[in-house]
């Protein structure tokens, strides 16, 4: 298992390796940031892989450690919950205008850039 983890990390850093200049992103609202993520996997650029379980559980994978987590839609932001801690934090989501990169904003306008791993 861990060998695939570790190909499917080297898979995910060769396809952000070169990103397409995104032009055009699309901010989503509460009723489209549930169905964006729920049963979908995402990669970021620094190679973890987060995992959106559709009942509202999630793991987060970097090379060395696995994180489980929760997921939720409030209001119009995604927000996550990492125990122990017990406090959520929520980020705006946007969707780049071709449907495969995400990014979620934090409250001081930190970004951080997704590619949907289970559309390549």
């Amino acid at each position: 298992m861990r060998g695939a983890a570790v190909l499917r990390i080297g898979g995910l850093i060769m396809a952000l390796a070169n990103p397409a200049a995104a032009e055009s992103w699309l901010p989503l609202d509460g009723d489209r940031i549930g169905p964006a993520l729920a049963a979908r996997v995402v990669g970021y650029t620094d190679g973890t892989v987060q995992d959106f379980k559709a009942d509202g559980t999630t793991l987060y994978q970097t090379f060395w450690s696995l994180r489980h987590g929760r997921w939720k839609v409030e209001g119009a932001r995604y927000c996550s919950q990492w125990p122990p801690d017990e406090d959520w934090t929520c980020y705006r989501v946007e969707s780049e205008e071709r449907g495969l990169d995400l990014r979620f904003i934090d409250e001081a306008g930190t970004v951080t850039s997704g590619r949907y791993l289970d559309l390549q």
